[in-house]
């Protein structure tokens, strides 16, 4: 399933809002960089300035024109600020690989989660030059790619969905031992925490036409 079908009822692409992408070119490859910190809401600050773990994910996928994906990118970012040292402790999974800081300053750390460089992108064989190059304008769509990004802001579980209608529904069939407004007060907790959690954005960059001098 493409990350932009992560949200229900979003199925147009076009819809999703603009991001600036920087292309770097090393010889037959390329990677981008972009950053999706302007999707981090005052909601999102306000949870993790308040020193509750805050998670996000990126999905991103670059594709060609053609429909085919050329790289994919998924990070997990968890966010905690220690409110007694004063340092927002970021923990970044990419790739198998974990990378972990602590920051002094909020909008550091929101930065190091929220910048992204992709995997290298290999150039296409139709983008090599050769006399029967077409012209930029009318490079076939193999040559030409977008980025598309999903970010997901604190998502809610499956499993604490489940919970939250479990004790929503049946807020009485508690197992014994466990009163009533202890159940209740577990329930309105699921449901606050569902609440604050499930926010999605999603951006799409401009196209990017490998670079390539006009055969005169």
């Amino acid at each position: 399933m493409s990350a932009l079908a992560a949200r229900p009822g979003f199925n147009n692409r076009d819809e999703a809002d603009p991001i600036d992408v920087t292309w770097t070119i090393n010889k037959s490859t390329a990677r981008a960089e972009f950053e999706v910190t302007t999707a981090f809401t005052e909601r999102f600050r306000e949870r993790l300035a308040g020193g509750l773990t805050s998670r996000v994910i990126i999905d991103a996928e670059i594709e060609s024109a053609t429909g085919r994906k050329a790289v994919e990118v998924h990070r997990e970012c968890r966010l905690r600020l220690d409110i007694w040292d004063e340092r927002v402790f970021v923990q970044i999974d990419e790739g198998g690989a974990t990378w972990r800081r602590a920051f002094l300053v909020i909008d550091d750390a929101l930065r190091a989660c929220g910048h992204v460089t992709t995997p290298p992108l290999s150039e296409p064989l139709s983008a090599s030059p050769s006399p029967a190059t077409p012209r930029p304008e009318n490079r076939p769509d193999t040559a030409r790619y977008r980025i598309y990004v999903t970010v997901m802001l604190n998502p809610v579980s499956p499993e604490l969905l489940e919970k939250t209608r479990e004790f929503a529904w049946n807020p009485t069939g508690s197992p014994p031992g466990r009163g009533r407004a202890m159940i209740s007060a577990v329930a309105k907790l699921f449901r606050t925490d569902a609440m604050t959690g499930g926010e999605v954005f999603h951006f799409r960059s401009q196209a990017f036409l490998w670079p390539r001098e006009e055969v005169q």
